[in-house]
């Protein structure tokens, strides 16, 4: 399983214009090997509001394949937008993860 982090910077006050790119169905739900999606504001910028787009994936061949696709390539087109200063893209392995306590009740 890894995570890729999309680290983003935009210009003091387009933290919303971003986000709101990200909070609205698209193809990548569908797509196989994706397991979720998570949009991240950082608190307390002061020259620029920045954005973590949080991708989990089954695993990197999952997500070289999405990064390939059509789907992908149609999402990503058009021209970067102009509120965006900068952005770095990381890739971690999970090695390890917990999960809430389920209490079954019979």
């Amino acid at each position: 399983m890894i995570i890729i982090n999309n680290t983003v910077q935009v210009k003091k006050g387009f933290a919303d214009k971003l986000i709101q790119r990200f909070d609205r169905p698209g193809n990548v739900e569908s797509f196989e090997g994706f397991l979720g999606l998570k949009v991240l504001q950082k608190r307390g910028t002061a020259d620029y509001d920045e954005i973590v787009i949080n991708t989990l994936w089954e695993s990197k061949e999952a997500h070289d394949a999405w990064a390939r696709s059509d789907e992908f390539k149609k999402s990503h087109s058009g021209s970067r937008p102009e509120f965006i200063i900068n952005n770095k893209i990381e890739l971690y392995d999970v090695v390890a993860s917990r999960e809430p306590k389920v209490e079954v009740n019979n």
